[in-house]
């Protein structure tokens, strides 16, 4: 059964009335939550109805990604990603816009803390250097993800909190040129900070 078959006219109506103006999430909490996400999604395509920029908030979209630290966990996460972590911004010729967040250590136990205690993904370096250890690379991808990571984590930097703050902030209200701005401001801040 296709996810937009037998759609009432009331719901078509909420659709209409609150998909442009509201994030999907929000609509389906409050209006919609027997349709899945995708379902709405695919409703509002159908019958014409777009986001407005501002309906388009990460923020009601990902709700924590720190929330399950204590507070001197926090600082400790903080002060190793100002150390070893790394805020990656690209741009593709498109103008699909990616963030992801990285922390790069050689040391197995601080690996295992962080797989732990966060989300996201580990892999190992792949390029052999002779006379080095090998480096693990904890990421975490995704936008939405690295946005709230970046909004949470902001007050208990010091080193790149700079760099957290303009992430936080979001790109999506921003054209093309605003991006690209964007990007060049964060190379900015990775040569200062």
């Amino acid at each position: 059964m296709s996810s937009t078959a037998n759609y009432t006219p009331e719901e078509d109506a909420i659709i209409r009335n609150h998909y442009p103006t509201m994030s999907t999430r929000k609509l389906w909490r409050q209006f919609l939550s027997h349709r899945s996400l995708r379902g709405i999604g695919l409703r509002a395509w159908k019958l014409g109805v777009r986001k407005e920029p501002e309906a388009r908030d990460f923020k009601d979209e990902v709700t924590t990604m720190i929330g399950n630290l204590s507070e001197s966990e926090k600082w400790y996460f903080a002060g190793i990603f100002d150390g070893e972590g790394c805020v990656h911004m690209r741009i593709s010729e498109t103008g699909v816009c990616r963030f992801y967040l990285t922390v790069t250590t050689t040391s197995p136990n601080l690996l295992a803390w962080i797989r732990a205690k966060m989300p996201g993904r580990c892999y190992i370096q792949t390029r052999e250097r002779p006379g080095r250890k090998f480096a693990w690379i904890w990421v975490v991808p995704g936008n939405r993800r690295v946005i709230c990571l970046c909004h949470e984590l902001a007050p208990y930097l010091t080193v790149k909190r700079r760099q957290a703050e303009l992430v936080a902030a979001g790109y999506i209200r921003l054209d093309h040129a605003g991006r690209l701005a964007m990007h060049d401001r964060l190379k900015a801040m990775k040569r200062t900070d």
